[in-house]
Order: structure tokens, then sequence, then C-alpha cells
């Protein structure tokens, strides 16, 4: 009579055969994830999160082109902005010029 690996006779369980498990019944001879070459555990990643990983990659592309031109207007909108306040600086800087000119002239007698 033969024994499995815990000493058991084959036919142990409530009187049934016990069924010793075949080579076809495992993922070419490996047993666990573990064993699995890294080109076959890369294909079950990629089935599993590819879907997730290239919809990701989407939106965060779809982000970087958003950001991309929120930093293009600000970035205008600080050029716009600096122009505008030395154009109000010339302007105030006139104005004063010609209020002191005309306070002289009113100081003169």
């Amino acid at each position: 009579m033969t024994f499995n690996q815990y000493g058991n006779p084959p036919a142990y369980f409530n009187g049934g055969s016990y069924a010793q498990p075949r080579e076809s019944d495992h993922d070419g001879g490996y047993d666990t994830a573990r064993d699995l070459p890294d080109d076959k555990m890369e294909r079950i990643r990629d089935i599993i999160l590819g879907d997730l990983r290239r919809s990701w990659d989407a939106r965060l592309h779809t982000l970087e082109t958003r950001l991309q031109m929120l930093e293009d207007k600000v970035d205008a909108l600080r050029h716009e902005t600096a122009a505008a306040r030395d154009d109000h600086l010339t302007a105030l800087a006139q104005g004063i010029d010609d209020l002191s000119q005309h306070v002289r002239r009113l100081g003169r007698p």
C-alpha cells in the first residue's frame, strides 16, 4: 500500500479515494505565484492592472496638459499686469511732474 505525504493511505477521508494532484493541475509545473517567471507575472499584472494604469496615465496626461495651459495663462497675466503697472507708474510720475510744475507756477509772483 502506498501512503501520501502525510502518512495516510489513499482512501482515508470518509472511505473516498484521495486523488493525487496531476501535473496538468499546475501552471506549467509552478505551484505558486512566486514560482512563476517574471514575464508571466508581468503579463498577469498587465491583465489585472493594465486598464487601470492606462486610465491613470490618460488622466495624468490630461492634468499635465491643463496645468501647462494654466501656467501659460498665469505667465501671460503676469506680463500683462507688469506692463499695466509700468504704464500706471509712468502716468503717475507724469501727473506728479505736472502737479509740481503747476505748484511752481503758482508760487511765482
